[in-house]
Parts: structure tokens; sequence; C-alpha cells
């Protein structure tokens, strides 16, 4: 197996051998007055899962993007560091019997994403599989909706999580990952019928009409989560995802323009039919309102940006928690 020296992922990724222990050790000392070898212990188990993930793919000879594991590890290092100053017993979870902590809790999954990060590159070395198998991914993302819808977990009126066992996640995040697998798949095969429409409603030109119904099947899907999910966060990340490769792959503007007035067409009647949509919308106009419920989160954020400004207070000083 041919190597790869993947010399800017390195170059960027040793920065991060440093401040990520730097940053663990000053959110502890801030907190506790002293260092504990503890968030050192998280902080290398991090650094070795990284570098690990690194040399895989040397050795793998993967020749893919190289700034995506260093973007990844930065998220990731971020986070832990966020985590690792709040209360431990905020979140957690039992594994194999040993209760962990937010934090460590944070790194294990973490650890799972590296994995199948390798796990992609030893078995997808070739797009193919990707690429001419986009409508099952787009099958399987509405299978995980429809399974999200009947048996998922309702927590603070959003419908987005799984239970299977021990463990609990968001099937949003893989639906995200098999959305653009098709997107991707589906304007590679058909970008210059988009790019090149044929007909003319008014000022605005668009494709004949067979090629635009998965597209439109996508803004179907996002109505669907809006009502199912009852959360428009997610909703609106998925739709932006679509418009934005779209717009990259045909440069239309007009198709932008006409999915923001679809989307904003939706969630109005949405916002009109549905009370849980109407609750969200105007916790956003006026989280004050009900600051010690269903705006509880937003109070509190404006709440620390208030306190600490663009820069914050520093590591382990801010307020609220």
């Amino acid at each position: 197996m041919q190597t790869s020296w993947r010399g800017t992922e390195l170059r960027l990724l040793l920065p991060l051998v440093v401040m990520v222990p730097l940053g663990f050790a000053l959110a502890h000392i801030v907190a506790v007055g002293k260092l504990d070898p503890g968030p050192l212990g998280l902080a290398i188990a991090y650094i070795g899962l990284v570098l690990g993930a690194h040399v895989a793919l040397v050795l793998l000879g993967q020749r893919g993007d190289q700034l995506l594991l260093p973007l990844a590890a930065t998220i990731g290092g971020v986070g832990l560091v966020m985590l690792n100053r709040l209360p431990q017993t905020l979140a957690g979870m039992n594994l194999f019997g040993f209760s962990v902590g937010m934090a460590e809790t944070q790194l294990v999954w973490f650890a799972v994403s590296l994995v199948a990060m390798v796990a992609i590159a030893v078995f997808f070395r070739d797009d193919g599989i990707l690429r001419h198998y986009k409508y099952t991914w787009a099958l399987a993302g509405a299978g995980l909706l429809v399974i999200t819808f009947l048996f998922g977990n309702e927590l603070n009126g959003a419908r987005l999580w799984l239970s299977i066992g021990p463990v609990t996640f968001q099937p949003g995040e893989a639906i995200k990952i098999v959305l653009v697998v098709f997107i991707a798949g589906y304007l590679a095969e058909k970008r210059a019928l988009l790019a090149g429409a044929h007909r003319r409603i008014g000022p605005i030109k668009i494709p004949p009409l067979p090629y635009l119904l998965p597209m439109l099947a996508i803004f179907g899907i996002v109505m669907v989560m809006v009502v199912i999910s009852k959360d428009l966060g997610i909703a609106l990340l998925f739709y932006g995802i679509f418009l934005t490769m779209l717009f990259v792959a045909t440069g239309r503007r007009s198709y932008v323009l006409i999915g923001l007035v679809m989307f904003l067409a939706g969630a109005y009647v949405a916002y009109l039919l549905f009370p849980h949509v109407h609750v969200r919308v105007d916790n956003w106009i006026n989280p004050f309102a009900d600051p010690s419920g269903n705006g509880y989160q937003t109070v509190q954020a404006l709440y620390a940006f208030g306190r600490g400004g663009l820069f914050g207070e520093g590591l382990g000083q801010g307020l609220p928690l």
C-alpha cells in the first residue's frame, strides 16, 4: 500500500497539540486554583486520537482534502475545553458500567467519529458508490426521518433523538450527511441541465420540470421536518446546505431566490398552523416574555454576551455557566 505524506494536514494539527492542553490547563487553574492531572489526561487522549487518525490516513495513502481533519480537530478540541470547564454532572452517560462526565462523553464520541472517518477512507476509496447510489442514500435519509418520527424521544418540544439500548443520538446528524451525498451526486449528473435553463416563467429561467422534482422533494422533506421534529433550526440548516450546493453547482442566483421565497412561505404557513412553530418564532422575537421557560436559553446567551462582550471574559471566567 502506497503511503501519502500529508504535510499540510500535519502542519495544521501540530499547533493543536500545544493549544488544546494549554486551554485545558488554563480553564482548570482558573476554576480550582491549581493544576490537576485529570484534565491533562483528557488532553493527552485527544492528541493521541488526532495524531492517530493522521497516521492512519498517511498509511492508507489517502490523498483527500487535507483541511478536513484539522478543521474537525479544532472544533472538537475547543468543544472539549469548553465542556470540561462546566460541572460534569450536568450531562454524561453510563459506559460499560462506568459513569463518565460531560467532557469524557464528548471525547468518546469524538473517538467514534474519527474511527468512522478512517473506516470510510478504507471502504469508500472511490466515490462511485456514493455517486451511483445517490437515490438509495436519499431513501435512507427519508427512512431515518420516518423512524425518528415514529420512535424518537421528544425533548423540549422537539422530536430529535433516538435511543438504542444505552446509546442516545440524533439521526439528524446522519441525515445531513446523506442529504449532502444525494445532492452532490444529483447535481454532478444534472449540472449542465440545471445551469442551462430552457424555459422561462416571467424573468426567471428554469430547467425542464422532471429535473426540478428532486429539488422540490428536498423542499418537501424540509417542511415535513418542521412539522414532525418541531425544530426550525435543523430544517433551516438542511435547506441552507441544499441552496448553497445548488448555487455552487449552477451559479444561478434565481434558484437561491426562489428557494428562499419558498422556504419563507412554507415557514409562514407552518407558523399559522402549528403551535410549536408559533412558540419558537415568538421566543426568537421576544425571549424575555418567558425568560425562565421557553426563552431561557436565548436569555442566558444574551446575558453572557452582555457580560463578556464579543471576545468573552477568558477561559473559565464566563457567566452564566
